[in-house]
């Protein structure tokens, strides 16, 4: 992808504009970098977290919390409760297909979403 195929008037946040010097159509180090701005003005860096596995997530529907149970990279699972969950496997990653998807007796052609390009 070189570049976004949404104009940047309708993919940017509502409060957090694109530059005023970034192309109509971003390219995708600008659309990257609008990102990182994005995440650094609110101060949302340390809330992030990359390269980890959710073990569970469930909300408890007395308290309307999410708990969510992760591992990273081998360590000790940690658990964390909240009032919002935003997952951002992102349709741009390298896809993961469970195990159980890849031994099925089906025959037909298998793939992931993520390559999904054309309906006919």
């Amino acid at each position: 992808f070189t570049h976004i195929n949404v104009s940047k008037q309708n993919y940017c946040f509502s409060d957090f504009p694109f530059p005023d010097y970034v192309q109509d159509y971003p390219h995708h180090t600008q659309m990257a970098a609008y990102i990182n701005s994005y995440v650094d003005h609110f101060g949302l860096r340390e809330r992030i977290h990359f390269q980890t596995k959710v073990l569970s997530l469930f909300k408890d529907e007395t308290s309307g919390l999410w708990n969510l149970k992760v591992c990273k990279d081998g360590q000790e699972s940690q658990l964390y409760t909240a009032k919002f969950v935003a997952i951002a496997t992102g349709h741009h990653a390298i896809p993961v297909v469970p195990a159980e998807f890849q031994d099925t007796q089906f025959q037909g052609e298998m793939f992931h979403s993520v390559k999904f390009k054309n309906a006919s």
